[in-house]
C-alpha cells in the first residue's frame, strides 16, 4: 500500500511539472536589422553583427523575425544560430535577391509544417511585384509550426511595410488581413514586423479594426507589462529617438501577453546593434 500511494504522488508530481511546462510562455521577437552598408561606418554590419548575434542568443527567442536582412546577413545569422530553421527569400526574385522578411524558428520547440511568401501589391503571387505607389517589392513570409510539447499549432507572418506609399501602406494592411484568412483561417496567429506607421495611422488601425480578422497589439494587452522606451527606430543616433513604435508583434485573439520589451542596447555611447530595436515579446499560446 505504501508503495502505491508512493507511485500515486510520483505520478501526481510529474503530471503538475508537465502541466507547468505546457503553461511556459514563448518569446517571439522582431528585429529590423538593416541592410548591409558600409555607409554606416562604425555601425556597419561588419562590426555591429556580433553585437546583434550576441542580443539574439541572449533573449532566445523561440521565433524570430527579420526585415531588411541581405542575402550574406541571413547566411550570417543561420550560421550562427544553429538551432533555428531559416525561412524564406529575397523580395526580388523569392530565392537571393533583394532584402528579406525571413523567420529563424527554433526547431528544439518546434515543427515547421507549411512556409511561404507573398509580395504585397496587386499579384501577391508573383516575385519581384510591386504594389500601389511602394517604393520597392514588399513582401511577407510565414510559417505553420507545431510546439512539440502541446501539440498546438500556430501561425507566423513577417513582414516589412513601405517606406513611402501611403497608399500601399494601407493596401499591404488590407491584403495581410485578407491573406492572413486565407492561409491561417482560424488558427491561432502571430504578425510581426516593421509597419513603417504609428499606433495612430491607417495601416495600423486597420490590423486591430479589421472585417476578415482583427489582430491585437501585443503592447496593449490587459495585463501586459511593458519595458523600455516606446521608440523602436533609433536611426544610430540617440537623437532621433521617437515617441512612438513603427515595429509590432501583433496576435490573433486568445494569446496572453505576459511580457513586452523594447530592447534598447547601445555600446560605447554611440554604437548600436541596428538603427532599429527589437521587439519582443513572451505570449501563452491559446
Amino acid at each position: 500500500m505504501r508503495n502505491f500511494n508512493l507511485l500515486i504522488l510520483t505520478l501526481s508530481i510529474l503530471g503538475s511539472g508537465l502541466a507547468l511546462s505546457a503553461q511556459l510562455p514563448l518569446r517571439f521577437m522582431t528585429f529590423n536589422i538593416r541592410y548591409e552598408s558600409s555607409g554606416d561606418g562604425l555601425n556597419a554590419w561588419a562590426y555591429r553583427k556580433d553585437r546583434m548575434i550576441a542580443q539574439i542568443e541572449r533573449q532566445r527567442p523561440a521565433v524570430l523575425g527579420v526585415q531588411e536582412a541581405l542575402n550574406g546577413q541571413v547566411k550570417d545569422l543561420a550560421g550562427a544560430l544553429h538551432s533555428y530553421e531559416q525561412i524564406g527569400g529575397g523580395r526580388d526574385d523569392g530565392k537571393q535577391a533583394g532584402e528579406f522578411s525571413a523567420l529563424y524558428i527554433d526547431t528544439s520547440l518546434f515543427q515547421v509544417f507549411q512556409t511561404g511568401t507573398f509580395w504585397l501589391s496587386q499579384t501577391p503571387e508573383k516575385p519581384g511585384s510591386m504594389g500601389w505607389d511602394a517604393a520597392c517589392p514588399r513582401i511577407v513570409t510565414y510559417a505553420r509550426c507545431k510546439e512539440r510539447l502541446t501539440g498546438k499549432f500556430f501561425f507566423v507572418f513577417n513582414t516589412h511595410f513601405d517606406h513611402i506609399g501611403t497608399e500601399a501602406r494601407r493596401n499591404s494592411a488590407l491584403l495581410l488581413l485578407s491573406k492572413i484568412k486565407e492561409i491561417a483561417a482560424d488558427s491561432p496567429t502571430v504578425v510581426m514586423g516593421d509597419f513603417n506607421a504609428t499606433p495612430d495611422q491607417e495601416p495600423v488601425q486597420i490590423l486591430l479594426n479589421g472585417t476578415a480578422i482583427k489582430l491585437e497589439n501585443t503592447s496593449q494587452n490587459k495585463g501586459a507589462l511593458h519595458e523600455g522606451p516606446l521608440s523602436t527606430f533609433n536611426g544610430f543616433s540617440l537623437s532621433n529617438w521617437k515617441d512612438q513604435p513603427i515595429d509590432y508583434i501583433f496576435t490573433s485573439s486568445g494569446f496572453t501577453t505576459i511580457r513586452h520589451l523594447t530592447l534598447a542596447e547601445i555600446w560605447d555611447t554611440n554604437l548600436f546593434s541596428s538603427d532599429h530595436f527589437p521587439v519582443i515579446v513572451d505570449l501563452n499560446l491559446p
